[in-house]
């Protein structure tokens, strides 16, 4: 059983995913980051406070999610996640792939300073 709800619509949209992400579930994840991109946003944010379980079926819509939204400039962060599933990200590598948080403030501070360097740019 998988349940993914969008707790903000506008950019960063945070995505709150609880259940397992596995090779049934895993195409839900995929269309829903599929359809939010599709409207524009660039820039995601994935709750996984309510994940116990991830399959490499999980691992691998995760990065060709990523490769999309490097694509367009966007970034996609993760926040929440459990010992157990950080260690799979560690374990794996994911972790110096993938942008991992304790906290949405750790992500709102990155964004805020890289918004702030962006305006104070000069021109050329």
């Amino acid at each position: 059983m998988l349940s993914i709800s969008k707790i903000t619509s506008s950019d960063p949209v945070i995505i709150k995913i609880e259940g397992r992400i596995d090779g049934l579930t895993s195409k839900q994840i995929q269309t829903e980051i599929d359809e939010i991109l599709e409207s524009g946003v660039k820039n995601l944010i994935l709750d996984f406070a309510g994940v116990f379980y991830l399959s490499s079926a999980g691992i691998r819509v995760f990065i060709n999610e990523m490769k999309k939204i490097n694509a367009i400039g966007g970034q996609m962060f993760f926040v929440s996640l459990s010992y157990h599933i950080l260690e799979i990200f560690n374990i794996s590598g994911l972790s110096s792939i993938f942008k991992v948080f304790n906290s949405y403030q750790e992500i709102t501070d990155l964004l805020n300073k890289a918004n702030a360097d962006t305006k104070t740019e000069p021109a050329q």
